[in-house]
C-alpha cells in the first residue's frame, strides 16, 4: 500500500472540498450537505494516520495462547509517555545528548497477567500450547504462496559467535552486519534494548558508539531520505523498550540521532521481567504485519539476562525466519550448565559502598542439563543470609556452594539459537568478567544449537550421553533431595556486613537436646540423597560406559561424563560418611563433656564405611582424569574443587564460654530487635 504524507494528503482534500463548495446552482442546503461528508471523510482519513502510530504506542506482552486466529492474547502491561521532543529540527541534534538521565517507566499493576514460571529445562512438561507455534498463516509472505517479500536469510554458523570485552566492542560486528544488509538495499534496524536497571550504562556506552557510526555513514543529521549510504541505500533505525512489556520508543526514522537520544535516555523498566521472545514477536508484527515494510530488516538486542520466555523459541524463530528478519544478540555469558546466575550490584544506602550478588537469569547454555546439580555441600557451615543475595566480598570469584559465578564461556542457549537460526550473531559483552579460560579453546566444546528434537535424537544408542542427561536431569529435578547439610551446630550469621557466620553460645543441656533432634533430621536427609544416587549408579552399572567413552568424538560430552561421574561417587561417599558421623554422635552423645555447646563437621581422611575407600579411589580417578584432558577449562575447575576437598567427616567439638553480662544494664541496646543494616535491592 503506498503511502502518503498526512499534510499533503489534507491539502488535496482542502482542494477538493473547495471545489465542490463552488456549485451554486445546487444552493446553501446542498452545500452544507456536501461540507459535513467531506469533513467527516477527513477525520476518517486523518485516522488512518494517527491511529496505528498510538496503537503501537501501547506496551503489549504475551500473556497466554488465546486459542483463536491470534497467534497470542495480547494484554497491556506499562505504557511509555515520552519526553517532549525539543529537537525538532534534526539539525538540532547533537552527539552530547548521549548524557541526558533516563525517564523511570510509569508501570500499571496487572493482576491477571501470566508470568511464565522459571525455565528450568522442564521443557517436556510445559505448557503444549505455549509450544504450538505462532499461526503463521495471515502473514503477508504466506499469503502470497511462493511470492516472497523478503529476502530469506541461510542459518549462521557458529563463526558468528564471539565474545568481546564491553558493549562498545560488541558493536563492530553489528555494524558491519548493519552495512552488509546496506549493500542489499534499504535496511530498517530495531535496536530492541533491555530496559533493565543493571543495563543503564551499557545502553549510554552503546549510545555513544551508535552516534560515531551514523556520523561515519553521513547519516547522523539528514531526515530528507536525499542524503543515502555510501551503498546508495537508506538507513531506518527504531528503538524499541523490553521488560515485563514492550514499547516503541522511536519510529523508524532517517535521523540516526534521533534513534541514539532515544537509547541514552530510555526509561527503566523496575519490574525485574525480561520477556524477550515476547519482544521480538512483537516488533515482528508491527513492521511486517501491520505496517507491510518492504525494508531488509535486522534485530539488534542488548540483554544482560537469558529471558523469562525461553519456551517460545521455537516459534519466535519460526516468525523471525518466515518475515525475513535476521537478529543479532549482545547479551550476556550463560553460568556454567546453570540456569541461574549473579549480577553485581552497588548500594549506596550508607556512607559506604556496600557490593551485592542478586540472582538473575543468565543461562543455560544448553537446551537440556547436561551438569550434574549437586552443592558442595560440605563448605556450607550454615544457611545463606538470603538465597536470592549475596555479599560480593564474602563469596569467591566462582559463586557459592553451586559455584553460580562460574561463566561457560558461551552465551544462553535460547538466544544464541535464535541469533543463529535467524542468519544473525551472538556477542558475549562481559568477556572481562571472567577471562581467565582461553575462548578459541572453549571453541571445542561448543554446545549443541540445534533443536530440542535434535538435541534428543544425538542421545539415542548412545550410553555414555544417556547418563550424563540422567544423572543432570535428576539432580535437577530433585533437587531439594540434594540441597546442603547442616555442618555446625549451631551458628549464627552476623547482622551486618558481610553476614559473615558466627559460633553462639547456648546453654549446653539445651544445646544436646536441640543436637539430638537436628542431627536425626539431617541424618535422615543424608540417607535419602545417598539412596538417589546409588540406584542412578546401579541404573548403568550394566553398560560399559567406558567403551562408549572411547567412541565418544565430543570434548563435551566426554567432559561431562568424567565430571559427573567423579561427583556422584564422591558425593555417595560423603553422604554415607555424614550417615554414619550421625549415627556415632548419637551412640556416644552423653561423652560429651558437660560445657560443649558447639559442633563442627569437617572434611576429613578417614573413612567408617567398608565401602568408601573404594569409591573414593574411582571418585579421584574421574576426576583426575577430567581435569588432566580438559586441562584450563571451566571441567577442570570443577573437579579441581572436588578435590581439593577430603571425602571423609571429621568431628570437632568445643565449648564457647558464656559471655560476661553486658554494661550499662539500665540503656536499652539498639540492636536489641535484630538491628543490623537494612536494604532494599532492585528487580535486575
Amino acid at each position: 500500500m503506498s503511502q502518503v504524507e498526512p499534510q499533503n494528503l489534507s491539502d488535496s482534500m482542502a482542494e477538493s472540498g473547495v471545489r465542490s463548495s463552488s456549485l451554486d446552482g445546487h444552493g446553501r442546503g446542498r452545500a452544507w450537505t456536501v461540507s459535513v461528508v467531506f469533513h467527516t471523510l477527513l477525520f476518517l482519513l486523518l485516522a488512518c494516520f494517527v491511529l496505528p502510530s498510538q496503537i503501537r504506542q501501547r506496551a503489549l506482552v504475551f500473556a497466554q495462547h488465546s486459542g483463536s486466529d491470534a497467534p497470542f492474547e495480547l494484554a497491556s502491561a506499562f505504557r511509555f509517555s515520552p519526553q517532549p521532543d525539543a529537537l525538532e529540527d534534526p539539525a538540532d541534534l547533537a552527539v552530547d545528548v548521549i548524557s541526558l538521565t533516563p525517564t523511570p517507566l510509569d508501570i500499571e499493576p496487572l493482576s491477571d497477567l501470566v508470568i511464565p514460571e522459571e525455565l528450568d529445562w522442564d521443557l517436556e512438561d510445559s505448557d503444549p500450547e505455549l509450544l504450538e507455534g505462532i499461526d503463521e498463516s495471515n502473514s503477508p509472505r504466506r499469503r502470497r504462496g511462493r511470492e516472497s517479500l523478503w529476502a530469506d536469510r541461510e542459518p549462521s554458523t557458529t563463526e558468528s559467535i564471539s565474545a568481546v570485552d564491553g558493549v562498545e566492542a560488541a558493536l563492530g560486528p553489528i555494524e558491519q552486519a548493519i552495512r552488509n544488509e546496506l549493500a542489499q538495499g534499504d535496511t530498517l534496524v530495531v535496536w530492541l534494548m533491555d530496559a533493565s536497571i543493571s543495563l543503564q550504562l551499557n545502553r549510554r556506552a552503546m549510545a555513544g558508539r551508535l552516534a560515531q557510526f551514523q556520523e561515519s555513514m553521513g547519516l547522523a543529521n539528514r531526515s530528507d531520505g536525499l542524503r543515502r549510504s555510501d551503498q546508495g541505500h537508506r538507513l531506518f533505525n527504531s528503538v524499541v523498550a523490553f521488560g515485563n512489556g514492550v514499547t516503541e520508543v522511536q519510529a523508524p526514522t532517517l535521523t540516526g540521532l534521533r534513534a541514539v537520544e532515544k537509547i541514552a535516555r530510555l526509561p527503566n523498566d523496575a519490574s525485574g521481567v525480561e520477556k524477550t521472545m515476547a519482544a521480538v514477536n512483537q516488533v515482528v508484527g508491527w513492521y511486517r504485519n501491520e505496517e507491510h515494510r518492504r525494508e531488509r530488516m535486522i534485530i539488534v538486542l542488548l540483554t544482560d539476562e537469558s529471558g523469562d520466555d525461553g519456551l517460545a523459541i521455537e516459534p519466535t524463530i519460526a516468525n523471525c525466519r518466515n518475515h525475513g528478519v535476521g537478529v543479532h544478540v549482545i547479551g550476556p555469558t550463560a553460568v556454567m550448565g546453570l540456569q541461574r546466575g549473579y549480577q553485581l550490584w552497588t548500594s549506596n544506602a550508607y556512607a559506604q559502598p556496600y557490593r551485592f550478588l542478586l540472582r538473575v537469569n543468565r543461562g543455560p547454555e544448553t537446551c537440556l542439563p547436561e551438569r550434574a546439580f549437586m552443592p558442595y555441600w560440605h563448605e556450607t557451615r550454615v544457611s545463606a543470609w538470603r538465597q536470592d543475595v549475596r555479599p560480593a566480598d564474602s563469596v569467591p570469584w566462582h559463586g557459592g556452594e553451586y559455584r553460580d559465578g562460574l561463566l561457560s564461556g558461551f552465551g544462553p542457549y535460547t538466544l544464541t539459537r535464535l541469533a543463529l537460526q535467524t542468519g544473525g550473531s551472538y556477542t558475549t559483552y562481559d568477556q572481562g568478567k571472567d577471562s581467565r579460560y582461553d575462548q578459541q579453546t572453549l571453541r571445542d566444546y561448543l554446545p549443541e544449537y540445534g533443536s530440542l528434537e535434535e538435541y534428543q535424537a544425538s542421545m539415542k544408542g548412545r550410553p555414555l550421553r544417556m547418563f550424563v542427561n540422567a544423572t543432570a536431569s535428576v539432580t535437577f529435578q530433585e533437587s531439594d533431595l540434594f540441597a546442603p547439610l547442616q555442618m555446625m551446630f549451631f551458628g549464627v550469621r552476623q547482622n551486618r556486613y558481610p553476614f559473615a557466620v558466627q559460633p553462639t553460645y547456648i546453654n549446653p543441656s539445651v544445646f544436646r537436646r536441640r543436637l539430638e533432634v537436628t542431627l536425626r533430621r539431617e541424618k535422615e536427609r543424608a540417607q535419602a540423597a545417598a539412596n538417589r544416587i546409588e540406584q542412578l549408579l546401579e541404573t548403568f552399572a550394566s553398560r560399559d560406559l567406558e567403551y562408549d567413552y572411547e567412541r565418544e568424538e565430543s570434548l563435551r560430552w566426554r567432559a561431562w561424563y568424567d565430571l559427573n561421574c567423579g561427583r556422584l561417587l564422591a558425593a555417595s561417599v560423603r553422604y554415607d560418611e555424614y550417615v554414619a558421623a550421625c549415627d556415632e554422635l548419637l551412640d556416644r552423645k552423653a561423652v560429651f563433656a558437660t560445657n560443649v555447646n558447639e559442633l563442627v563437621l569437617l572434611p576429613g581422611n578417614e573413612y567408617r564405611v567398608l565401602t568408601s575407600e573404594s569409591k573414593a579411589r574411582q571418585a579421584v580417578d574421574y576426576l583426575q582424569r577430567c581435569r588432566e584432558r580438559h586441562a584450563s577449562t571451566q571441567w577442570a575447575d570443577l573437579a579441581s574443587w572436588e578435590l581439593e576437598t577430603d571425602f571423609g567427616i571429621r568431628i570437632n567439638t568445643r565449648a564457647i564460654p558464656k559471655p560476661p553480662p553486658p554494661r550499662n544494664v539500665g540503656i536499652p541496646s539498639r540492636n536489641r530487635g535484630g538491628g543490623g543494616q537494612s536494604f532494599s535491592f532492585p528487580s535486575l
